[in-house]
C-alpha cells in the first residue's frame, strides 16, 4: 500500500507538466532472456517511445515511465515499476534521401531499459504475462480515428509460460517505419523483425489500444500518465468506418496490406494526413505461442517533392514516357530539364536502334538516328541508388511536311478570297489543317473562302499536320483594297424640320481612311468623311450621292434619289414683363415671339399649363421658376426654356411711439411689414442709461413698456430700438429707431 501511495503522489506531482501532453506517435516493448533461477526467469526489457518533436508544447518523454506487469486472463497486477529514461535521440531521416521533407518533420525516440523477475506459472496453464505502459496523448488531426486529440496510447508485450521456460528472446523490429509517405505513391516498407532463435513470426495489422486521458479526474486512468498503469480491460481505438478499420488502417486503392509471412507493408499511400497503424508479431515455436509483440506507430502522408526527377522537353508526355516528334531531320538535340542536377552523381541516355544501343553520358546529347522510324530509349539518373529516377523516351523521326497554299480574289470589287491548300508530306497525307485569317476567324476546311470586311494587309497562316504527326506552317500576306461591291447608306432620319441634322451611316465594306470618299447632299454641301453628319437649313427634298475610290484606283458610286425630306421648322421664343419679379408682385405677362408657330404649349414651373399665345401667370413660389414654351405648326415643333427669378422681399417698419396704458390700443411697441422668409430676427431696446430693457427673437412679439415685459413699468421717455434680421437671400439688415413711451 505504501508503494501505491508513493506512485500516486508522484502522479499528482507531475500532473501539471503533462496536462497538455500530445503528439505521442508510437512505441514498442521487447525483451531478452537474462537468467533463470529456480522457478523465476529474469528478463531484460527495452521500451522505445516515439514523440513528434516538431511541437514545443507537446508531450515530453517521461523522465520516469510507469510500467506494470499483469496476468492477461485473471486481470491481476503483479507489480509496477518506475523506469528512468535512459537516452533520447532524433530518428534519422536517411530513409528519405530523395525527398524534400517538411521542415517540421521530426520524431524523437526515448529509450527505457530495466530487468524484471517473472515467477513461473503452472506449466499446463494458458495464462500469460502482459507488460503495459500507457501515455496520453496522440496528435489532434489523425485522419483514420475519432477524437484523436483525447486518445492516449497503450503499449503491450505478451509473454507465455512457454517463453519463460524455453529461455526465449522476443523478436526485434529491424527498423522504424518511414517518417514520410508520399500520397499516391507505392508503399514497400519492410516491417519485418529478427529473432535470435529463428522462431516462426506471423505479422498482422491489429487493434491500437487507448490509454491515459487529457483530464484531471480522480479516476487514475483518465490522467495523461496513469500510475500505475490501468489494465484490463483496455479500450480499443475506434476507427472511422467503413473507410478505415484496424486491419485496413490506410485503406487505399489498392488497399494497403501487410504480408503475414514477411512483414512487408505494400499498397498505395492514401491522401495527405496522419494515420494510426498497429502491427502485431506473434512468435511461435513448434506450433506453440511464445510472445506477442505489439507496435503502434503513426504514418505521415504528404504531397512529396523529389530532389531528383528525370525530365526532358518533349512534344507529349504520357505518364513516364516522353515523346519527341522529329520531322525533317535525323539529328535530334535533347533538352534535359531534370530537376536536382546538383544531386545527380551518375546519369546516361540509352537509345535503342536495331542491333545496337547508343549510350550518351553528356547532359544534353544530340542523337544521330540512322533512318526515319520510331525509336525508344531511357534516361537514367543515379542508377542503382536510392535517389534513382528513370523515364522512357520515344523518338518519332519522320520526313518533314511541306505547307503551302495559293489564293485568288477580285482586286477591284470586294468579294471573298478563295484559298487552295497545296501542302504535301513525304511521310503521308495531310490529315489536319487550320487556316487563321485574322485574330477572330479560322477554318479547318481544305480549300476555304473568306470575306474580309476591312481593307489593308492581311496575314494568312496555314497550319498542317500529316498522318505521322509532323507539323508545319506557312504565312502569306495579301494586300486587300477593293471598293465595296454594294454601297449601303443608312441616314439617321429621312424626314425632319429645319434646321435638320442628319447622320449618314456608311455601312459599305471594305472601306477605311485610306479610301477617297466624296458626298454631295443635294444642296451646296459636300463632305469627304466616311460617315458624315450634315445639317439642312432650307426646306426641300434632297438626293444624296457618294463616290468611293480605293487606294489602288478602283472606283464605285451610288445616287440615292429623294433620300431626305426637310420641312419648314419653327423657332420658339418669348419675352415677359415685368423683368423684375418679386414676392410682392408675382404676376407675369408672357408674349410669344416664335416664328412659323400656329400652336403654343406653355408650362410654368411644372405647376401650370396654358395654350394661349400670350398668357398671364401668377407664380406660387419664390426662387428660379422654369418656363417652357413649345411652338409648333402642322409638321414641326421647337422648344425653348427660360428661368425667371421670383425674388422674395422682406419689408419691415418700426413705429415712433406707443402708449402702454392697457386700453388695447397701441399698447405694444413692435414692427410690421411683409415678413415671409425673414431669418435670425432680433429686437433690442435700451434706455438712455444704456440699460437693455427688452429683447426678443420673435417678430410677432412686442415691448409692453415694462422691463423685460414683466418688471416695473418704465417711465415715459425716449428709448433706442435696434432690429437685426437676415433676408431670404442672406443679406444682413439692421434698423435703428427711437421709441417714444407715452403714459
Amino acid at each position: 500500500m505504501d508503494t501505491i501511495k508513493k506512485y500516486l503522489l508522484f502522479a499528482f506531482a507531475v500532473l501539471p507538466f503533462v496536462l497538455s501532453a500530445k503528439h505521442i506517435v508510437g512505441g514498442e516493448i521487447t525483451y531478452k532472456f537474462k537468467s533463470r533461477t529456480g522457478n523465476t526467469t529474469t528478463l531484460s526489457f527495452t521500451m522505445k517511445i516515439y514523440r513528434d518533436c516538431a511541437s514545443v508544447g507537446g508531450a515530453q518523454l517521461d523522465e520516469n515511465a510507469s510500467v506494470s506487469l499483469f496476468t492477461k486472463k485473471t486481470d491481476r497486477r503483479v507489480h509496477s515499476l518506475m523506469v528512468p529514461l535512459q537516452a533520447v535521440r532524433v530518428v534519422d531521416k536517411n530513409s528519405l534521401p530523395c525527398l524534400i521533407t517538411p521542415d517540421n518533420l521530426c520524431v524523437q525516440e526515448g529509450l527505457y531499459t530495466w530487468d524484471d523477475d517473472l515467477p513461473d506459472m503452472p506449466s499446463d496453464t494458458t495464462e500469460s504475462y502482459v507488460v503495459v505502459y500507457q501515455r496520453c496523448c496522440r496528435n489532434y488531426d489523425i485522419v483514420n480515428i475519432y477524437n484523436s486529440n483525447n486518445v492516449g496510447a497503450t503499449y503491450t508485450l505478451d509473454i507465455t509460460q512457454y517463453a519463460l521456460t524455453s529461455k526465449n528472446n522476443s523478436p526485434d523490429f529491424r527498423s522504424f517505419p518511414p517518417l514520410l509517405l508520399c500520397t499516391g505513391q507505392p508503399i514497400n516498407f519492410d516491417h519485418s523483425a529478427t529473432d535470435a532463435e529463428k522462431d516462426q513470426l506471423v505479422y498482422s495489422f491489429c487493434e491500437p489500444i487507448s490509454g491515459g486521458g487529457p483530464g484531471m479526474s480522480n479516476n487514475n486512468c483518465q490522467v495523461p500518465l496513469p500510475i500505475p498503469a490501468c489494465y484490463p480491460p483496455l479500450d480499443q481505438i475506434v476507427f472511422k468506418s467503413p473507410t478505415f478499420s484496424f486491419d485496413k488502417p490506410l485503406a487505399g486503392d489498392p488497399v494497403v496490406v501487410i504480408d503475414p509471412n514477411t512483414g512487408l507493408i505494400s499498397g498505395l499511400a492514401p491522401p495527405q494526413g496522419r494515420y494510426i497503424v498497429a502491427v502485431c508479431v506473434q512468435e511461435y515455436r513448434n506450433g506453440r505461442l511464445l510472445s506477442i509483440l505489439h507496435r503502434d506507430f503513426q504514418f505521415n502522408v504528404e504531397e512529396c517533392s523529389r530532389t531528383v526527377e528525370a525530365k526532358i522537353k518533349a512534344d507529349t508526355v504520357i505518364g513516364r514516357n516522353y515523346i519527341i516528334q522529329a520531322c525533317g531531320s535525323k539529328n535530334v538535340a535533347i533538352s534535359n530539364i531534370s530537376s536536382g542536377r546538383a544531386n545527380v552523381t551518375d546519369f546516361r541516355f540509352e537509345i535503342y536502334i536495331p542491333n545496337n544501343t547508343l549510350k550518351y553520358t553528356v547532359w544534353e546529347p544530340v542523337i544521330d538516328f540512322p533512318d526515319t522510324g520510331v525509336y525508344h530509349g531511357n534516361l537514367f539518373l543515379n542508377p542503382g541508388t536510392q535517389c534513382a529516377d528513370t523515364i522512357q523516351l520515344t523518338f518519332k523521326v519522320f520526313p518533314k511536311a511541306q505547307t503551302g497554299f495559293s489564293y485568288t480574289y477580285d482586286t477591284c470589287v470586294a468579294g471573298p478570297v478563295s484559298f487552295k491548300d497545296r501542302s504535301h508530306s513525304d511521310g503521308g497525307r495531310i490529315v489536319n489543317r487550320l487556316w487563321v485569317f485574322d485574330a477572330a476567324h479560322q477554318s479547318a476546311l481544305q480549300n476555304p473562302q473568306f470575306q474580309y470586311r476591312t481593307p489593308g494587309q492581311k496575314n494568312i497562316t496555314l497550319f498542317t499536320t500529316d498522318i505521322k504527326g509532323c507539323k508545319s506552317d506557312t504565312t502569306a500576306t495579301i494586300n486587300y483594297e477593293p471598293v465595296p461591291a454594294l454601297i449601303v447608306v443608312q441616314p439617321s432620319t429621312a424626314r425632319g424640320c429645319t434646321p435638320q441634322k442628319v447622320f449618314f451611316n456608311n455601312l459599305s465594306f471594305p472601306i477605311d481612311s485610306t479610301y477617297d470618299v466624296k458626298w454631295t447632299f443635294g444642296d451646296t454641301g459636300t463632305s469627304k468623311t466616311i460617315s458624315p453628319t450634315y445639317t439642312y437649313n432650307i426646306p426641300g427634298i434632297y438626293s444624296v450621292h457618294i463616290d468611293i475610290t480605293s487606294p489602288i484606283g478602283c472606283k464605285t458610286n451610288k445616287n440615292f434619289p429623294n433620300l431626305v425630306t426637310v420641312l419648314q421648322g419653327t423657332k420658339a421664343d418669348f419675352i415677359y414683363s415685368p423683368q423684375h419679379v418679386t414676392s410682392l408682385n408675382k404676376t407675369v405677362v408672357f408674349t410669344d415671339k416664335s416664328t412659323n408657330a400656329s400652336r403654343w404649349t406653355w408650362n410654368f414651373a411644372a405647376k401650370g399649363v396654358s395654350f394661349f399665345e400670350n398668357p398671364t401667370y401668377t407664380f406660387r413660389d419664390t426662387g428660379l421658376q422654369k418656363v417652357q414654351l413649345v411652338g409648333s405648326n402642322q409638321f414641326c415643333s421647337d422648344t425653348t426654356v427660360q428661368y425667371i427669378d421670383v425674388e422674395p422681399i422682406v419689408s419691415y417698419f418700426l413705429p415712433n411711439a406707443f402708449t402702454p396704458n392697457d386700453d388695447a390700443k397701441n399698447d405694444l411697441y413692435k414692427g410690421a411689414g411683409h415678413l415671409d422668409g425673414m431669418m435670425n430676427y432680433k429686437m433690442q431696446i435700451w434706455n438712455r442709461w444704456g440699460e437693455r430693457v427688452y429683447i426678443t427673437t420673435n417678430p410677432e412679439d412686442g415691448w409692453n413698456g415694462k422691463k423685460n415685459n414683466s418688471g416695473e413699468p418704465s417711465p415715459a421717455d425716449v428709448y433706442m430700438c435696434i432690429v437685426t434680421y437676415t433676408t431670404p437671400r442672406g443679406q444682413e439688415k439692421e434698423l435703428r429707431s427711437y421709441a417714444t413711451l407715452i403714459r
